[in-house]
């Protein structure tokens, strides 16, 4: 779908702040940016879209974005996310004044000053790629649209830009920020940014740099930097609590200036060389680790690859930050600092373990800390009181024992880094190991285990295996995610031992054993698969016998239709025709062995499809002629939309509607002044499938200028006999009320009908015995009509 010539386009924005009081409060996180405002979303909305998409409304927009607008509203082009460096990077910043946050003489003076800080930052941070620009432009009051204790800060910044656009900066400023008195918090936050966007709002207050650059950050599509608790530095084996802001060493995070950009985000915008990583070859191996902004001393990052794609393996990085952190206390920092570890994680560990609020599945960030002082305690908050940095002398492995860093030195310049392989590991066995009868009657073996409280973040394996003590070949495997599986097709009334074994590699854990259990028989059982048409259903159906020998002949049936006989061994394909359209359909098997009787429900639905043509009937409102349209029989559920065309003297009158959700499907449909007028009708039905629309032919109606009405009927007579073995007859007189007949064909569930005169024709070789569906379709003047029908064959 395309905009209209009017359409209204904007880019739909994230908002982040550097520190999470402006989310906390309830504000909108989210913004469509036009080409003259910032229009807030609606708080209570949940944007699918990412942020930096382009989006197209079909009417203008009010002072905010409602669910339902944005529903409506177009996406035209997806963010592309740019990796490219800007040699010459442009801010514009726009100082912005109103009652009682007066911008000063003092607060020019601490601008320049983090400038001019930010500027050699960024210089040495994107590996002296970048030259950044700061231009300030003058002070712009905008206490036209905000007064004291107020932070509109939406209509603030259409001012801002219409004084940025008056310049003729727009399009020459990579970036346009925002800046407050730091003598002012009228606004709650110390910095918001655009995610993929290019609109930053700060303070300007001593110490403020660090947060310049983080909505920067932002803006170059940098998410936070998080961390994810769960006791312990990393684990595969449970879920975590991601904490936003939580890596306290990284500029995305809360660390400021104290902080650098994660390797991750780095790379993201080609910042981090080819030249400046050390990438781990999995053999014992010693780096120089520089601090990220001596780029030109040589390697600032190290790269740890997955081992394990399938296993879902983080990728692991290593940056040297030899600050003292801000927000932690100085003496909980490590002389010279020390080495952050971070992780991007792999799409299953986000799936599985990344938790936030409880939800699982939902990751905000692309790097994550893997905190060598974890928290303990509380899981959900940031942790000031330890320093989350690998210092000199200390070592870490990762949990599936790949590898272990070990920080020989630091000097404030650079870390020696030494990575090496685990050459000899344990796997930590698991714990409560139980095997349970599977609830369907299955002879199926649910096996289940947990893993002890201390066994998270060391000797972890990589999958769980599980078999039978008493046949190792019946077995399962799961993904550390999985805490259960299941073992199919076991013996029944034999005692068996469910095992569990941790894996990791060539290396297996101890087997862990249940007690001892056994499957009792059951009724049979019954598995069916399903394909589906506009009309009919094919079951394909598996009877298991319970562990028993089946009695009598199993079944499966549609009810009021004849039942199909289901084989004792291997499957039996069951065909059910002329079945009702786009509805669902319930079919029951039923079987008996020596320990009882099941009727198994299975519920599917046939396919939208081709409508037959509505039944049209009609009387007189006064002068009004009032014409019904009735969907077929089967279509009661198919037809969506009903359309009548009425001719009076030439002139052509079509009417839509829905269907009147009654019974029948039907809708009724007024055309005035027909009365005294020879008049046609015209009736049709549609249907709406998931990639097209189905239409029907029409059925006509005939009013005559004397009021009488005559309905298109089709009149259809047929003989169905089976004169002798493996044959079916079928005969038919057809007359059509309003014309000719111009075709009939027959159609078997068996098979092609053989014409053998104008009206009749021959099925042969059939099975005796079976029972044939047969379905007459016949096209006249009036319409078409379908007659359906069954026999049993001789």
């Amino acid at each position: 779908m395309t905009p209209g010539a009017n359409a209204i386009n904007g880019t739909l924005l994230k908002l982040a702040s550097n520190d999470g009081r402006f989310e906390a409060a309830g504000n909108s996180t989210w913004v469509v940016k036009t080409s003259d405002r910032v229009i807030p979303v609606d708080s209570e909305v949940e944007v699918q879209q990412s942020s930096g998409s382009l989006v197209s409304f079909s009417k203008k927009v009010g002072s905010e974005v409602t669910a339902s607008s944005l529903s409506k509203a177009i996406t035209v082009r997806r963010p592309v996310h740019s990796t490219a460096v800007v040699a010459n990077r442009t801010v514009t910043v726009v100082p912005l004044q109103w009652s009682g946050a007066t911008w000063k003489s003092a607060d020019r003076t601490v601008a320049n000053g983090i400038a001019t800080q930010l500027k050699t930052w960024w210089r040495s941070m994107s590996a002296n790629q970048e030259t950044l620009s700061v231009n300030f432009l003058s002070t712009v009051n905008v206490s036209s649209v905000n007064s004291a204790g107020q932070c509109n800060f939406y209509e603030m910044s259409d001012l801002a830009l219409a004084y940025v656009e008056k310049q003729g900066l727009t399009e020459s400023s990579d970036h346009v920020m925002m800046t407050f008195t730091g003598d002012n918090q009228d606004c709650n936050f110390g910095g918001l940014g655009e995610v993929e966007g290019k609109l930053t709002w700060t303070y300007t207050a001593p110490g403020y740099m660090g947060v310049w650059a983080h909505e920067l950050g932002h803006n170059m599509g940098f998410p936070h930097a998080n961390t994810c608790n769960a006791g312990v530095t990393l684990t595969y084996l449970k879920s975590c609590e991601e904490v936003e802001y939580g890596n306290l060493a990284d500029t995305m995070g809360i660390a400021g200036a104290s902080g650098y950009y994660a390797p991750t985000f780095l790379e993201s915008v080609g910042w981090l060389p080819a030249s400046n990583v050390a990438v781990w070859t999995g053999s014992a191996q010693t780096v120089i680790l520089n601090r990220p902004d001596r780029s030109d001393l040589g390697t600032t990052a190290v790269n740890i690859l997955p081992t394990d794609v399938a296993a879902g393996d983080n990728e692991f990085w290593l940056q040297y930050n030899p600050n003292v952190i801000t927000s932690i206390s100085p003496a909980a920092a490590p002389v010279n600092g020390g080495v952050t570890i971070t992780y991007e994680p792999s799409a299953d560990f986000s799936t599985h373990r990344i938790s936030l609020e409880g939800v699982v599945g939902v990751a905000s960030s692309t790097s994550y800390l893997c905190d060598i002082t974890p928290p303990t305690a509380s899981l959900t908050s940031i942790d000031y009181a330890n320093d989350p940095r690998l210092p000199a002398l200390r070592s870490w492995t990762d949990p599936r024992n790949r590898f272990t860093v070990s920080v020989e030195s630091t000097n404030g310049t650079s870390a020696t880094v030494r990575i090496e392989p685990v050459m000899s590991f344990a796997v930590t066995d698991p714990a409560t190991v139980t095997g349970t009868a599977d609830q369907s009657g299955e002879a199926t073996l649910n096996v289940a285990w947990g893993v002890a409280g201390s066994a998270y973040g060391e000797d972890e394996p990589s999958s769980w295996s599980v078999n039978l003590l008493e046949d190792a070949t019946k077995a399962c495997t799961a993904f550390v995610w999985e805490s259960s599986c299941q073992i199919l097709n076991v013996a029944r009334e034999t005692v068996v031992s469910p095992t569990v074994a941790g894996i990791n590699g060539a290396v297996s854990s101890n087997r862990i054993t249940s007690a001892a259990t056994q499957l009792s028989n059951v009724a049979p059982i019954f598995r069916s698969t399903f394909t589906a048409t506009s009309d009919s259903v094919v079951a394909t159906v598996h009877v298991e016998n319970g562990g028993s020998e089946i009695q009598g002949t199993p079944t499966i049936e549609i009810a009021g239709r004849e039942p199909c006989v289901l084989a004792v061994l291997g499957d039996t394909v069951c065909t059910f025709s002329d079945l009702p359209r786009k509805t669902a359909v319930q079919l029951i098997a039923k079987g008996t062995n020596a320990t009882g009787s099941r009727e198994t429900l299975f519920t599917t639905r046939t396919l939208a499809g081709l409508p037959e043509d509505p039944i049209l009937s009609a009387k007189f409102s006064g002068k009004n002629l009032l014409v019904t349209a009735t969907a077929a029989e089967l279509d009661q559920n198919n037809v969506n939309l009903l359309e009548v065309n009425c001719v009076v003297k030439g002139k052509q009158n079509s009417k839509y509607g829905f269907n009147q959700g009654a019974t029948p499907a039907s809708k009724e449909f007024s055309f005035t002044a027909v009365k005294g007028k020879d008049t046609y009708c015209y009736g049709r039905a549609m249907s709406t499938g998931n990639v097209k629309i189905y239409s029907s032919g029409y059925r006509l109606l005939h009013v005559l200028s004397s009021g009488k009405i005559i309905p298109g009927k089709i009149k259809l007579v047929p003989v169905v006999t089976s004169p002798k073995a493996g044959t079916v007859k079928i005969k038919w007189t057809v007359k059509d009320s309003l014309g000719a007949v111009s075709l009939v064909k027959v159609k078997t569930s068996a098979g092609t009908c053989k014409s053998d005169s104008k009206t009749s024709c021959i099925a042969k070789n059939l099975v005796s015995g079976s029972t044939v569906n047969i379905a007459i379709s016949v096209r006249g003047t009036s319409g078409s009509t379908i007659f359906r029908t069954s026999t049993v064959v001789k």
